[in-house]
């Protein structure tokens, strides 16, 4: 009966170790899935920036006629002409 005892202790002991580890390991996987999406957004973010210092479309695009030259040619476009 002893030995029976001994053994669920062991077990429970397992359990609870292998899910603080499972635990720990998911927050770091989700910490650092953090960090790539705050790096591409820093990215995307000095992209748009360095864009607009060039001249290419300081207003942007918007759907409308007459054509738009934003880092290319948009025939169906229109330059935007300000925000409101």
């Amino acid at each position: 009966m002893e030995i029976i005892v001994n053994m669920k202790k062991k077990l429970l002991s397992i359990i609870v170790v292998s899910a603080i580890a499972f635990v720990t390991s998911y927050n770091v996987y989700i910490s650092q899935n953090d960090r790539k999406l705050s790096e591409l957004a820093l990215s995307n973010i000095e992209a748009l920036a360095s864009n607009n210092e060039g001249g290419g479309c300081p207003n942007g695009c918007v759907q409308g006629w007459g054509g738009c030259y934003c880092n290319g040619w948009y025939p169906t476009f229109a330059e935007h002409s300000g925000w409101h």
